[in-house]
């Protein structure tokens, strides 16, 4: 059960926006997958949560000061008949055997598997304000890598 009080009684004045992860690859492992549609155009999806835990040695260590990791993150597969390749791609990078089986029979073998994503940055506007967001750009199995 959630303890609100705990998330709560914290002074509200010294909460911090989270620095941006630097963009380059990251490891993580999946914790979830959710089904759903876009808002706009209510195109289906498959949502793929990662735990992203560490830097890559692709990424400077001086360049993760400040820099919160694990931090949890965020993948969209599209369920369309175009771009549901990229999906079963994936499933294979992460060593899933698609042979014979329903794509349905698949996604539960993704919790828990270990991923590569690549973090890249996004301007976006908050309340008037320009703000950086990094977002998964690319994501991967590790299976034969």
């Amino acid at each position: 059960m959630v303890d609100f009080a705990s998330l709560l009684n914290k002074p509200a004045d010294s909460i911090e926006r989270p620095k941006p992860m630097p963009p380059g690859t990251y490891h993580g492992q999946i914790t979830n997958t959710e089904f759903g549609e876009s808002a706009q155009k209510r195109t289906p999806y498959c949502r793929v949560h990662v735990n992203v835990q560490s830097a890559d040695e692709s990424i400077p260590p001086d360049q993760l000061t400040d820099v919160k990791l694990p931090r949890l993150m965020r993948r969209d597969f599209f369920l369309t008949d175009d771009a549901m390749y990229r999906f079963t791609e994936f499933m294979q990078s992460c060593g899933i055997s698609l042979e014979g089986r329903l794509i349905s029979e698949c996604v539960p073998d993704l919790l828990q598997q270990p991923v590569l994503v690549d973090v890249k940055h996004r301007n976006g506007t908050v309340d008037g304000k320009v703000e950086i967001f990094s977002e998964i750009d690319r994501i991967s199995g590790t299976a034969g890598k």
